[in-house]
């Protein structure tokens, strides 16, 4: 009988010592570059059975290790204070918590901020290696993603904020008139316009929206009402000139990846939101960034 011969397999720096019945004496490396494994690879050996073994561990690693999807990048918008840049540096309730969960996982997960329709745009074709938030969950994105945690903790109140308070005393017909100015690619859109308003300013970011309102530019600002009170006062503008003319929408906000996570990994990420939830981790974040409403001059209008 052929003794057991012991060999090293080496790939993305790694080794592992295999026993083969192979007959030759020489060690065995295989050598996978992640760009062109699947087209070239080298096996140092003698033996015909060898490089028939090394073949199919060589397939196996390419199609098997590598078909794993894990996220190992975040993205998100200028959403102060869940998401933005300062001084270089990407800060908020959402990259916090991104942080607090590779930590929990081993390895870090870098956010980015980029803008919020190029966003989703690139977790849809990710392959489920980016992550995105936080989005309200609607019906329309509801098959478009894989939910991997819902964060109650964060303030999801959506309001239509106004700086003339004399618009708040016009008729619901000319009301509805008013220009209103959004983000482009949030799910709010087709809250204003369930509202029944006809003009709609899509910007590019909510900071364009807070200076069109200070401006005069836009009647009516669609917005996070957290993120408002945020950008409104960064902008150097009293949030006591604000009033909240309506709630659209008060809801949970998440975090998404694409369809591809694979079920393993989406164990692993929703374990670790579970454990910085319960010691505390996640409510420490959120606290620094989010108190009570400022602007709470609500305006009702009736139901009619």
């Amino acid at each position: 009988m052929i003794p057991r011969q012991p060999f090293w397999v080496g790939w993305r720096g790694l080794k592992w010592k295999i026993l083969s019945d192979g007959n030759s004496s020489k060690p065995v490396q295989i050598n996978i570059n992640p760009i062109d494994a699947i087209s070239r690879w080298q096996v140092n050996s003698q033996s015909y059975g060898m490089r028939i073994l090394s073949s199919f561990l060589l397939f196996y690693l390419c199609f098997g290790l590598f078909d794993a999807k894990a996220v190992d990048r975040f993205v998100t918008s200028e959403f102060p204070p869940y998401g933005f840049s300062e001084n270089g540096a990407v800060s908020g309730i959402i990259p916090e918590i991104v942080e607090a969960v590779g930590r929990q996982l081993g390895h870090p997960i870098p956010v980015e901020i980029v803008p919020w329709k190029r966003a989703q745009a690139l977790v849809e074709t990710s392959e489920g290696t980016v992550a995105a938030g936080p989005l309200v969950r609607t019906c329309d994105r509801e098959f478009r993603y894989t939910w991997l945690s819902a964060l109650p903790e964060i303030s999801g109140d959506f309001v239509l904020l106004a700086r003339d308070e004399r618009l708040l005393a016009l008729a619901d017909k000319d009301f509805k008139k008013l220009r209103v100015s959004l983000i482009q690619g949030t799910a709010f859109k087709a809250d204003v316009e369930a509202a029944g308003f006809e003009t709609i300013i899509e910007v590019e970011t909510e900071v364009q929206s807070a200076k069109m309102l200070a401006l005069g530019r836009t009647d009516l600002w669609a917005s996070p009402r957290v993120v408002a009170e945020r950008i409104y006062a960064e902008l150097g503008h009293d949030t006591s000139d604000l009033y909240v003319a309506t709630t659209l929408r008060n809801d949970v906000m998440f975090l998404v990846t694409s369809k591809a996570i694979d079920e393993v990994s989406l164990a692993e990420w929703r374990a670790a939101i579970s454990k910085i939830r319960k010691d505390g981790t996640l409510n420490r974040i959120v606290s620094k960034y989010q108190s009570g409403p400022i602007i709470d001059r609500l305006v009702k209008r009736p139901d009619c």
